[in-house]
């Protein structure tokens, strides 16, 4: 059965030619208005509606062969510059696949495509498919360096580009043929070249991030992509009335449902190209494009939900997001832009399992929770929860995710180990392999299944699978860097950033910012770390090993490398030394996490850290022995004054706040947003506690924002030792 018949089956609750309903491939949503029962002792999920095999034991030409027979004439991939219908999409690729046999033969291989995001990328995926080649993507926004070395890696026959493109391979660098794109094949009859692919046969090659410091390649059947697809199709109802937009690049694997969720259903793809074409554009493009179906990252999502309003969206059916954690509020700001006929879907996956589970999100449930469930499996995939020793944890226990299905990828390219080690027949059943993935889960008390984190070092930075390592590699390239060290830490809106700390053996060692360009120039700019710091020796463990935890108190410590949009500047947490006896830090922040964070680091500096947690209207708790006065901000004095009698005075009075103020506002604008916070309120009091003081206090403001003194003056951070 095709896509196209499976969904039409499925909408009009029958099978195409048979009459009887189509159970087998009914989809049941899961989400907060469908509850679903916790699993049972072997905290297992299994999908209720497995796809049927026949469908996905083809080649992808085979089925686009299909769905080019039933729509020629339906508009199949749509650019800034035009469109193609299914007919004339299937000619160019037709054509192109014959120049790509002519020059690489007959036979497997690898073809690398080096194209941007426009309907010759499109054409080229399928001619290589259709010469029975795997297709093997590349960023051209990304450093040639990093393409040739993956080119390099996946042993590619052939380089397909752009023509003119002063990014474009070396030949002599890389010792691969390159043929431009334009005009290539024009010269070859438009029909099929008559190749045969197996369902078992490989596809695509995507590269992510590798923990050796090198990319590494996952190997995608024409059997798994094929399932996938069908997943999408049951899960999302797609149709060849559908209009698909493709936000990311090709090189995330998350494009495989834009292509060919719309390819294989008849339903149109339109790309969209952020890096051209700009992120406040994108929601009047929607309109004009009448898209469907959106499938994007959160990141992308948050810095892009203002400018949704005021738009109608009235056709957007499905907002699907994935790549990372999906915060509530995120979801909150989403639910205010767009309209009630749009459904939101978390979805959970990667580059070697691509997407097995979605939670549709019900926009008139309340939720609680910080972060939103992955829901349940999709069809042809269970769910497993095991203990470090492979055994499966206790009802409500927590556990790693694994996954069970006989439909995951070829394994990852030229690694037979790491293949064996987490690709694994299942002894239970011919066929099924069990998928490791390394990320903890757990269920919630609806049965969701809620992912908590990854178990290895391993992070997503807006929406892209990144290992530190690969980052570390690259700076131990530089000459001058003689041991380098990446930690992640959590940013401002919640994305995660990358914090890079080297050691040099030269006599005057590298600045930030010429470390920042040497690895500007060989990484994509999601693995370039936020801030570069320098030190004369990495911590280490008494075994001599890195100690990583210790580098994480250390962006906060120490202002000069401080470059966050968090962090504007922070000061130092080291005001003149006492001559006895401990130091007394005290800490007001509307940030646990990172509260907690200078908490520890300032008990191993000999600081006694007294923690004020900002509540509704400056009303909390104050470790250890304090409570906070409820109220407005004059509360604060009660606490100075409960402080002095106690005698206690800080050394250092530290306000972490990283409440938003006006991005683009004047002086006046930034103050009274800073006053509605009540920071400027603080002032006076504490310059009171500073001047009855023997020591010097030290004031500093931690804020998202710089804030000025005085309305009218000039916006710039504050920091202030008051004697």
């Amino acid at each position: 059965m095709t896509p196209h018949r499976l969904v039409e089956g499925r909408r009009h609750g029958a099978r195409a030619g048979t009459g009887k309903p189509l159970q087998a491939s009914r989809k049941k949503e899961t989400s907060s208005d469908t509850p679903l029962r916790a699993p049972g002792p072997r905290q297992v999920r299994v999908s209720e509606s497995p796809v049927p095999a026949e469908g996905v034991e083809r080649s992808v030409p085979a089925r686009f062969r299909e769905t080019v027979e039933r729509f020629p004439d339906r508009i199949a991939v749509t650019d800034a510059g035009g469109s193609l219908t299914y007919a004339g999409l299937n000619r160019q690729a037709d054509r192109l696949a014959r120049r790509i046999l002519e020059v690489a033969g007959v036979g497997e291989g690898r073809i690398a495509l080096h194209l941007g995001k426009h309907r010759g990328m499109i054409t080229a995926i399928l001619a290589v498919l259709k010469a029975g080649k795997t297709y093997v993507p590349l960023d051209p926004f990304h450093p040639s360096a990093r393409n040739r070395q993956i080119t390099r890696a996946a042993e590619a026959q052939l380089v397909i580009g752009e023509e003119g493109d002063p990014a474009f391979f070396d030949p002599e660098r890389t010792n691969i043929p390159v043929l431009p794109l334009s005009g290539a094949g024009e010269e070859f009859p438009e029909s099929d070249p008559g190749i045969e692919t197996g369902a078992g046969d490989p596809a695509c090659l995507f590269f992510t991030s590798g923990s050796t410091g090198r990319p590494k390649g996952v190997l995608h059947s024409h059997r798994s992509l094929l399932h996938q697809i069908l997943r999408h199709t049951v899960s999302f109802g797609v149709n060849h009335e559908d209009r698909i937009a493709l936000l990311g690049s090709g090189t995330f694997a998350q494009s495989l449902l834009s292509i060919f969720g719309s390819l294989l259903n008849g339903a149109s793809v339109h790309l969209f190209d952020l890096h051209r074409q700009g992120l406040d554009s994108l929601p009047d493009w929607m309109e004009s494009e009448g898209i469907t179906i959106l499938h994007s990252v959160p990141t992308i999502m948050r810095h892009a939900a203002p400018s949704f309003r005021g738009q109608r969206l009235e056709r957007l059916r499905y907002l699907a997001l994935a790549g990372e954690p999906l915060h509530r509020h995120d979801v909150e700001r989403l639910h205010e832009v767009f309209p009630p006929s749009c459904r939101l879907v978390n979805c959970y996956g990667s580059t070697e399992m691509l997407s097995v589970a979605h939670y549709f999100i019900d926009r008139d449930k309340p939720f609680h929770e910080p972060v939103f469930p992955i829901g349940g499996p999709l069809p042809g995939v269970e769910v497993l929860l095991e203990d470090e020793n492979g055994r499966a944890v206790a009802p409500g226990g927590t556990g790693e995710i694994v996954l069970r299905s006989r439909y995951f990828g070829l394994g990852y390219w030229r690694d037979e180990a790491t293949t064996e080690r987490l690709y694994r027949p299942d002894p239970a059943e011919s066929g099924m392999r069990l998928f490791h993935t390394g990320d903890l889960g757990r269920y919630d008390p609806e049965g969701n299944l809620v992912c908590l984190g990854r178990l290895d070092r391993q992070v997503q930075i807006h929406g892209q699978r990144v290992e530190p390592a690969e980052v570390e590699s690259v700076l131990l390239a530089h000459p001058a860097v003689r041991d380098a060290a990446v930690i992640t830490r959590e940013g401002t809106a919640g994305d995660l950033e990358l914090l890079a700390f080297f050691e040099s053996d030269a006599a005057r060692p590298p600045g930030p910012e010429e470390l920042l360009a040497f690895v500007h120039d060989r990484l994509p700019p999601y693995m370039i770390p936020a801030m570069i710091r320098h030190l004369d020796h990495l911590p280490r463990t008494t075994s001599g090993k890195l100690d990583r935890r210790a580098l994480q108190p250390l962006w906060l410590l120490e202002p000069e490398w401080v470059r966050s949009p968090l962090l504007e500047e922070t000061g130092r947490l080291r005001p003149a030394p006492r001559t006895g006896g401990r130091r007394t830090c005290l800490l007001f922040l509307d940030d646990w996490g990172l509260g907690e964070r200078l908490a520890k680091a300032g008990k191993s500096d000999g600081w006694d850290v007294i923690r004020v947690i900002r509540g509704a209207s400056f009303s909390g708790s104050v470790e250890p022995g304090f409570t906070l006065p409820p109220g407005k901000p004059e509360g604060f004095g009660a606490l100075f004054r409960s402080l002095h009698e106690s005698g206690i005075v800080p050394d250092c009075v530290l306000f972490l706040w990283s409440f938003d103020l006006p991005r683009d506002g004047n002086a006046e604008e930034t103050h009274r947003a800073a006053m509605d916070n009540g920071l400027f309120s603080l002032l006076p009091v504490v310059q009171a506690l500073g001047q009855s003081a023997e020591n010097p206090v030290e004031l500093v403001l931690v804020t998202s924002r710089a804030l000025p003194v005085q309305p009218g003056e000039p916006i710039r951070p504050e920091r202030t030792a008051l004697t």
